[in-house]
Formats: C-alpha cells, structure tokens, sequence
C-alpha cells in the first residue's frame, strides 16, 4: 500500500471516530438535560426496559437491576446489581463499575441526586408511559449510544408489528380495572401508565377511581370501595408472587366478592415482565395477550 493511499485511510478512521466521540445532549422523562462527552458505551441500564433494546443494538449494557421476574435469555447475561424500591441501587456496586451513564426509571426518580453524587456518573430518569413513548425512547437510547440506525430499525419494526396487530381491534368501551399484587399489598394502576395506554389500544379503558400515591407514581393505593367506584368489567391482576395465594387474599377483603367483574368471573392474570417492567421484553408478545384476554367475553 503506498504511504499516501495509507494516509488517506487513516485519516478516514480518524474522521470517523472523531464523529463518533462528539458530545450528547438530551432530556430524560422529568425533563431534566442530560450532557454527555460522547456516546455512551458503559450504561447501568436499571430501568429494565431499556435493557433489550440496547443489547439488540449492539450496545449491551453493563448492568441492570437484579428483578425477580422473567427476563429473556440475552438480558440474563448482564450483570446485575441490587435495586430496592424503597432504597434504590446500591451505590457501592454502581460505583465499582465505571460507567459512563445509569438510566433509572421514575420510581427511583428521588435518588438521582445521591447516585450521581455517590458515583459521579449523570442519571436519566426514561421510563415509558405510552407506547410511543417506547418507540421514541428506543430511538433516544440510539441516539445516546450512537446506533441511532440501529434503533430506528427496532422501533419501525415494532410500530408495524403493532400496526399490523391492531388493524383487527373491534371498538369497545371494556371498563379495566387492574391491579399490581406486592407482598403484603395491592396497589391499582392509574390510566396515565403504561399498562393503562396499551389497554386503550387494545378498545379497552383503564378506570380507577382512587387517588395517585405520593410514593409511587403512577398507582393508586387498592381498596374495595374504590374498585367498586370504579365499576370495571374485567380485573387484571399482575402479582409479584404465587397469582393463585395473591387470589385468595383478594377474595378475603369485604366487598370483592360483589364486583361485578368477579361476579362474571372476568378477572385475568398477567405476567409481571410483560407490563410492570414498562414494557418488558417482547412488547408486541403482551400486547397480543392482553388484547386476546379482554377479547373473551
């Protein structure tokens, strides 16, 4: 190779990584402006449903949270690390990982302060709560990570999957009332969730007549009274544990028993991964199932 034809081509490289290395600058979900030196390469990605998608780009994150539930096959390689609701990541394993970005969701939106002081490295609230929200967000992670390409062609994909999907939805005015099974508690998702925009897309409407919880966002404390306000037509309940005990305890608070949904026997068990993880792995797959669930009179 001449020394000139050499020189060219390494100053192609150069160019090109020197593109690629330019600076990042975006807003996460609390608005907040995010700077980033260049593409972001070395991300704890603990909100989970930012995790596939990034392995399918090619950019695998370095971490996630250590979930309970199902996850898919490639997002079991990632290494996790410990996440609480109530005390968020644990700081010293963040910290010994030398990232570059941490992506958490809108639960742990209070602890951004302390983790980016604790580490060092700047936090971003994405957590969907639509699922053009998830499309959008698909392709903001491209653009973090410099595969905007790459996740232009997962989100199309997607988008058309569901397009195709719901071409075949029948109008309907089904009254869904769902709810999230914690140890020890339950608590009703409110309409502006993600759960709650599938559920429309799929001619659903998510009801719930109690008020937003200051701790959670996006739920509302569960009671009787405000299922029955509610007057929901099918119940879905997502358990974080045995479906079958979380049923059973239900059936013991005054008053389940004579809602009309119950009484129809129209309450439905979801899995956990498909629409808590805001969406979880596989989202076309949950979809078809919650639409194929409430299709069943």
């Amino acid at each position: 190779m001449s020394r000139s034809i050499f020189t060219a081509l390494l100053s192609t490289i150069i160019l090109a990584l020197s593109a690629s290395a330019e600076p990042i600058e975006f807003r996460d979900d609390l608005g907040r402006t995010i700077k980033l030196d260049a593409p972001a390469t070395r991300i704890a990605a603990l909100s989970h449903y930012a995790v596939d998608p990034l392995i399918e780009m090619g950019t695998a994150p370095i971490a996630r949270g250590d979930v309970k539930f199902e996850l898919s096959e490639a997002a079991k390689e990632v290494h996790a690390i410990s996440v609480r609701h109530s005390a968020g990541p644990n700081l010293e394993q963040l910290a010994a990982l030398d990232t570059d970005l941490i992506i958490v969701s809108i639960v742990h939106a209070g602890f951004v302060d302390t983790i980016e002081k604790a580490v060092g490295t700047p936090v971003a609230v994405l957590d969907p709560t639509s699922f053009d929200d998830l499309l959008a967000e698909i392709r903001l992670l491209g653009t973090i990570t410099g595969h905007a390409e790459e996740a232009d062609s997962i989100a199309s994909r997607l988008d058309e999957s569901i397009t195709e999907l719901l071409a075949s939805t029948p109008k309907s005015t089904t009254r869904v009332y769902a709810l999230f099974g914690a140890p020890g508690a339950f608590f009703a998702f409110m309409p502006e969730t993600y759960l709650g925009d599938v559920i429309s897309l799929v001619g659903g409407e998510l009801v719930n007549a109690g008020e937003e919880s200051k701790l959670f966002r996006g739920f509302s404390p569960f009671s009787v009274e405000s299922a029955l306000a509610s007057d929901p037509d099918v119940i879905v309940l997502i358990s974080h544990m045995a479906a079958d005990q979380q049923l059973e305890m239900l059936a013991r608070f005054p008053g389940w028993n004579a809602l009309r949904a119950v009484k129809n026997d129209r309450v439905i068990v979801l899995k956990e991964h498909h629409f808590v993880s805001a969406p979880g792995f596989h989202p076309a797959e949950a979809i078809k199932l919650l639409q194929d669930a409430l299709a069943v009179e």
